[in-house]
């Protein structure tokens, strides 16, 4: 486990890891497990959970890793997301590639499967500004 240290104080930590790490902020924690990530399995959550999210896939979409993000959409937890996701292509705020850079599993089945038959993708987020370029020569 990572966690910041101010968690101790909480006594809200699963203390019965392999190992644990303590950092002394949220940030720092969050680098070591993206660091230390071999993939990023999206369980049900709250505002932590989000952030965690968006950064990862933020990222991913800047090409700073290659990692598989998979929402594990259990019970429909996140159908609205989802679909604000979907919106946000539909009005043109993200394109049908970004949501590439992420899958969404039903069950822990499918969750599995995705990671065994993972295929890397990328894409540049900026080529409408070279196409758009390329029209005004």
């Amino acid at each position: 486990g990572v966690s910041p240290k101010f968690f101790t104080e909480m006594d809200v930590l699963y203390d019965d890891c392999t190992e644990l790490i303590l950092t002394e902020t949220m940030r720092e924690r969050k680098g070591i497990m993206e660091d230390r990530a071999d993939a990023f399995i999206i369980c049900a959550g709250g505002m932590g959970t989000f952030e965690e999210f968006f950064e990862v896939l933020t990222l991913k979409q800047l090409r700073r890793h290659e990692k598989p993000i998979i929402i594990y959409n259990v019970k429909g937890y996140y159908n609205h997301m989802i679909a604000m996701m979907d919106n946000a292509v539909k009005n043109k705020f993200m394109t049908d590639d970004c949501k590439r850079l992420y899958s969404v599993a039903d069950t822990q089945e499918e969750v599995f499967e995705q990671l065994e038959n993972y295929v890397p993708f990328s894409y540049n987020k900026y080529n409408f500004v070279y196409e758009g370029d390329k029209n005004d020569g």
